[in-house]
């Protein structure tokens, strides 16, 4: 750590250098006791200075105070200068100073840094380019920790994208059972600098149930899910989040909802399954009866939607991931069969998509079958899947499991591992590192009517098996999720025991 005081920053102003193309500044960090690390890049190499500005405030100072003739205006105050990081852009364009170490005050749990980075000097002044402020909210270590940060509008199935600025924005979601949604087309931006939520733009049309899928330049693709009147539907939208603006793109040949969308190598983008009718039933169960084998690729160079290979099953609620070779594990799924009637399934059965061949092939059966669940990868080419729907009948509509596996893509083979201590369903896995990946919350009973959980369980790659975690500050099923730039899991709504939610609460690892 460098003490500097406002003359030594002009000090700086040793050379002239060509503007930097822009800066990234990274700040991880807020548990208690910990550190913070910081990294500002984009920087020119060996040819500038940086400079990470720390506060407790977001300003505004005018950066007139170190330059009078520089019109722009910091988001952070200038009431810690004597611990602001400076040194030099190194051969990578990177400044990383030494981490800040976080005593184990109580006092600062619920308490803010701001961070903010510069690089120097500019051609014809002091300050070159700026960062976009950053922010760290101080909490306990460990726990799942509720600062009663709550949004407007209760929500659950819903992505949560990022913005340029920093900000995360909660997309759409619904309210009700999973068959029986009422989408909602507002977003919501929550900003950590202020630590509140505000509106933000409306989606192009209601969804809920749909996916959110980030494309090779950084823009985000959401397709299909519910509208209004609770139908699956084929529209598509991208999300810039640089513009943040939505904007409707070519729509799908099949409208659906609980379907899978995973991205290809190429940047292509591949949506499997899914319900594609929920309005016409004769009784609850009847939607599943019109899941799909269907596959469309969206290219985003030309705009369109092309057919793919079906699978060998219907599925809906299915896991769908990338192994190395660029080949797609399509795995599970609710489904269904004829034999004699038309009966429900759920399905251990899965498929493998080829890109390069744009073929469709079967692949190892599950150990357990199952869908909604959690497939995380644990390691390189060994992915968990743990939990979700295991059973459904005509009678008993969609019971969670508690069993856990491993798909390995060196054998192509799925192998048991230990089982949760608790069946769940629309859960949240995460991982903690060292090996460790959180199972969270969730719901048991079925999917027509979820019993919100409350606990966590977390599995070791070492040991493989399941222990108990934190639990959560009171239980949800279905909720958004994020990691937030400083590298703590803020979970957001969703289903609990008082209906569906607009609380938030963070887990400081």
């Amino acid at each position: 750590m460098i003490r500097i005081a406002p003359a030594a920053l002009l000090c700086l102003a040793l050379s002239t250098a060509s503007p930097a193309q822009g800066l990234d500044l990274e700040v991880r960090g807020g548990t208690l006791p910990g550190q913070i690390d910081m990294s500002l890049s984009g920087g020119l190499p060996f040819q500038q200075w940086a400079a990470i500005m720390i506060s407790v405030t977001t300003g505004p100072t005018p950066l007139a105070l170190l330059d009078p003739t520089d019109p722009r205006t910091l988001r952070v105050g200038l009431e810690l200068l004597d611990i602001a990081q400076i040194g030099p852009f190194f051969a990578n364009g990177t400044f990383t100073p030494p981490s800040l170490p976080i005593p184990n005050n109580p006092s600062l749990i619920d308490q803010r840094l701001v961070f903010q980075g510069l690089s120097l000097p500019a051609q014809t002044r002091l300050v070159d380019e700026v960062s976009a402020p950053r922010a760290v909210w101080f909490g306990p270590g460990g726990i799942f920790y509720d600062r009663l940060v709550g949004f407007l509008n209760a929500r659950s199935f819903f992505p949560i994208l990022p913005s340029a600025d920093g900000r995360f924005l909660l997309a759409g979601g619904g309210a009700g059972a999973i068959f029986a949604q009422a989408a909602r087309k507002d977003t919501e931006w929550y900003d950590p600098l202020t630590d509140a939520f505000q509106p933000g733009p409306d989606l192009t049309i209601e969804r809920s149930l749909h996916t959110a899928t980030e494309l090779l330049d950084g823009r985000w693709l959401l397709a299909g899910g519910v509208n209004r009147t609770n139908d699956p539907q084929a529209t598509a939208e991208i999300w810039d989040p640089v513009a943040m603006t939505f904007t409707p793109v070519a729509s799908m040949v099949t409208g659906r909802m609980g379907h899978a969308a995973t991205r290809l190598p190429d940047g292509r983008v591949l949506v499997s399954g899914g319900i594609t009718d929920l309005n016409s039933p004769n009784t609850p169960i009847d939607p599943v009866f019109s899941i799909t084998r269907s596959v469309e690729i969206y290219d985003p160079a030309t705009n369109s939607w092309s057919s793919g290979p079906q699978m060998s099953k219907p599925r809906a609620g299915h896991s769908s991931f990338s192994r190395a070779d660029g080949r797609l594990v399509l795995a599970g799924g609710v489904s269904w069969y004829t034999f004699i009637i038309r009966l429900p399934t759920v399905e251990s059965t899965t498929d493998i998509y080829n890109p390069a061949t744009n073929q469709m092939a079967s692949g190892p059966s599950l150990r357990q079958a199952r869908a909604q669940g959690t497939a995380i990868e644990v390691s390189p080419g060994r992915w968990l899947l743990a939990g979700g729907v295991g059973t459904i009948s005509l009678t008993q509509w969609g019971t969670p499991t508690s069993a856990a596996e491993i798909y390995d893509e060196a054998s192509n083979s799925f192998t048991a591992t230990g089982s949760m201590a608790q069946a769940r369903t629309l859960h949240i896995a995460y991982p903690l590192g060292n090996g460790r990946f959180m199972q969270i919350g969730g719901g048991d009973g079925t999917l027509f009517a979820i019993t919100p959980l409350q606990t966590v369980e977390v599995y070791d790659v070492a040991t493989g098996r399941f222990t108990t975690g934190p639990a959560l500050t009171r239980p949800r099923a279905a909720a958004g999720y994020y990691e937030t730039t400083a590298g703590q899991l803020h979970i957001l709504g969703g289903d609990t025991p008082a209906g569906v939610d607009n609380s938030s609460e963070f887990f400081y690892r």
